[in-house]
């Protein structure tokens, strides 16, 4: 399986940094760290992860990361 992240997922993670950075800028980096490492977490085990629903046909997933 190849994992790819699209332009616009990498902006996603950008602004998701730059908005946590303001109170906590290590934290915005552990916290981006962990959403990547859970994508690639599709890699070794892609049906451990739920389908996209109307994606089906394209194979696309997605996992819920919480911050607790």
């Amino acid at each position: 399986m190849i994992l790819e992240f699209s332009c616009e997922a990498e902006n996603d993670l950008e602004q998701i940094a730059d908005h946590i950075a303001r109170d906590n800028l290590r934290s915005a980096l552990s916290f981006v760290r962990e959403l990547r490492s859970k994508c690639e977490d599709l890699i070794d085990s892609p049906d451990g992860f739920a389908l996209v629903p109307r994606s089906e046909r394209h194979d696309i997933r997605r996992c819920v990361h919480a911050i607790i």
